[in-house]
């Protein structure tokens, strides 16, 4: 089984009146096997193709009643279409419910569990296959069905069906998934307009046809490679230019912590050798002298005359306290020795401020200095951004004009159709109306086509 994504469209009725209408000289039930819907409440396709639409225009109400922001870049495509195609081997014992059953399991895979979508089964070819048309926003907060990785999420799914039906049809596909678990890169063959896919099995055995396919299709790989390279190494110049500026901003900080640490410290042992020093021997000393005048009575007179604050009495704020700390100082031993120790606290509090302020004094020219270095390396980090964009920018369009002239060359070592119809063919158009058709497709198409860049072969446009 070969499921196969299509290009995101905007019109549900283009591609329902596509999907359940009859080619040229076919009947529409000659095409259409059968006709089946998800998460809608009607069975009819065109009705469904309707319903979708609406739910799309009324995306961006949804997204507000549902709280959900209006950020990012709206997208007009929000027809997601799907075939999945079956080996002729397989069609005697495929059934309907099957088929259903697989469009559910490839629904699941793309992460559309939620989404409406139509199913469509087809039986005007040889290969058994059906048609999916998701509709891409929400009914539930009308956002947009993600996208990423969605051509390998049905490749692993693709491959994960076969094996539960007992047949790998597909063996590429297996050793291309395995190839990608272990890193590599592994990427399919790009898909070919069905006229000039018509015209090339029609004139399928000319000579040489093989050979110069080959060599056509070994240049652009060249080209390819030469990309990816130049790609990889840009990627390991991005992230090592942002591990220098990373490394060199953290050297910046950590070397002002380092300094500043050390600064405080010869702030601090200076102070503990001095001043704290100092104080403990002065409070130490006071200590023991009130002690000392505490046992005698001329002693006592002294540290209560001492202990009471004379201007809290006179110009107090609250008359009451003042004098009753005042008399418990004049009365006991305790609250004298209190008022000492309380003194001796407010001293300390005091040495410890200005100890801080020369700490900080101390560290403020190391911050400035590194302020200045962070700038500088501001500045730094810049100007090798702008030289590696600039690089990268001279490089990328480099390969973009590599990639015009490989087109001019493509278009240029293509043979035309009619020189290349030679006498010996095996195979013809069945009829002249037919040659005439895929003759006038393939000037039409070199008509129209021009040289393209890497990334609109990407579908970047």
């Amino acid at each position: 089984m070969v499921p196969k994504l299509h290009a995101k469209g905007t019109s549900f009725v283009g591609i329902g009146k596509y999907l359940l209408s009859a080619k040229e000289h076919e009947r529409v039930e000659d095409r259409v096997a059968f006709v089946s819907t998800r998460r809608l409440a009607t069975r009819d396709g065109m009705t469904a193709c309707r319903v979708m639409a609406a739910i799309s225009m009324d995306a961006e109400r949804l997204k507000e009643e549902a709280g959900v922001k209006k950020t990012g870049r709206r997208s007009a495509r929000v027809v997601q279409h799907l075939t999945m195609a079956w080996h002729p081997s397989e069609k005697d014992d495929l059934t309907q419910e099957e088929m259903e059953r697989a469009a559910d399991l490839a629904i699941e895979a793309l992460g559309a569990g939620d989404r409406p979508a139509l199913i469509v089964g087809h039986a005007d070819t040889k290969q058994p296959h059906i048609h999916i048309v998701i509709c891409r926003p929400s009914p539930h907060d009308g956002r947009l069905l993600d996208s990423k990785y969605e051509k390998l999420k049905l490749s692993k799914f693709a491959e994960k069906y076969e094996r539960e039906r007992g047949a790998i049809q597909c063996p590429n596909r297996v050793i291309n998934n395995a190839a990608r678990k272990r890193g590599d890169f592994v990427r399919g063959k790009k898909d070919v307009p069905r006229h000039l896919y018509e015209l090339h099995r029609a004139n399928d055995d000319r000579p040489g046809r093989a050979e110069r396919h080959r060599k056509l299709s070994e240049k652009d790989r060249t080209i390819g490679r030469q990309q990816r390279r130049m790609r990889e190494r840009q990627a390991r110049e991005w992230a090592a230019l942002m591990k220098k500026s990373r490394d060199r901003s953290a050297a910046i900080r950590e070397g002002q912590k380092r300094d500043t640490l050390r600064a405080k410290q010869a702030v601090r042992d200076r102070y503990t050798s001095t001043h704290w020093l100092q104080m403990h021997h002065e409070q130490k000393a006071e200590l023991s002298a009130f002690d000392r005048d505490e046992k005698r009575f001329l002693g006592r007179i002294k540290n209560r005359i001492r202990s009471v604050d004379l201007r809290s009495l006179i110009g107090g704020g609250e008359p009451a306290k003042t004098i009753g700390e005042a008399f418990n100082a004049l009365t006991s031993t305790g609250a004298r020795r209190q008022w000492l120790l309380d003194r001796h606290e407010k001293q300390e509090k005091k040495l410890l401020a200005k100890q801080r302020a020369e700490e900080r004094a101390a560290a403020w020219p190391i911050r400035e200095r590194s302020k200045e270095a962070l700038r500088e390396a501001r500045i730094m980090f810049a100007a090798e951004r702008s030289a590696l964009v600039f690089r990268c920018a001279g490089e990328a369009a480099k390969m973009r004009a590599q990639w015009k002239t490989r087109g001019k060359q493509r278009l240029a070592e293509k043979p035309e159709p009619d020189a290349s119809m030679t006498t010996d063919q095996t195979h013809r158009p069945q009829s002249l109306d037919e040659a005439k058709r895929a003759m006038e497709a393939f000037k039409k198409s070199n008509r129209k086509r021009k040289p393209r860049d890497r990334d609109q072969d990407r579908g970047r446009d």
